[in-house]
């Protein structure tokens, strides 16, 4: 099965860094693209061998601003089905585990799934609670 992720990012390369990491690791860094929100930045070095495309960057409020990203990445993921059997679309500070009770990677619970229009992961957000905790050291992985 082919797999491709992608993802928008703005000025943004801890994340970035992560998530090629991540789903470069579970899909091959060739079937990653990232879509660059502005010309007014340059690729991270975190991207370099993933497909990367800018799109104009048009500052809008929060809520406008989330819908356009939706509508434009759902557009993209569509494009991509042409060549792609699954499209994973995320925020660049989002990752798709797999139940490590399953004992299976990413690629291959897509693979095994009976769905062939879309799944959905439960979502969790995970911060660091400053006054408790050390300073983040981003070369380490983030539930370390």
């Amino acid at each position: 099965m082919k797999i491709a992720a992608i993802t928008t990012v703005r000025n943004d390369e801890m994340f970035l860094e992560k998530w090629v990491r991540y789903y470069g690791d579970q899909l091959g860094v060739k079937n990653l693209y990232v879509f660059m929100d502005g010309h007014d930045q340059a690729v991270p070095k975190a991207a370099e061998g993933v497909n990367s495309l800018y799109l104009p960057h048009i500052p809008l409020k929060r809520v406008p601003a989330m819908r356009r990203r939706a509508q434009v990445m759902s557009y993209l993921a569509r494009g991509l089905f042409k060549y792609f059997d699954a499209v994973i679309v995320t925020d660049v500070d989002e990752f798709l585990v797999v139940d490590p009770q399953l004992n299976t990677s990413l690629a291959e619970y897509l693979s095994q799934s009976k769905s062939r229009s879309s799944l959905s992961g439960l979502g969790l957000d995970v911060g660091q609670h400053i006054n408790l905790e050390e300073p983040l050291d981003v070369s380490r992985p983030f539930l370390d």
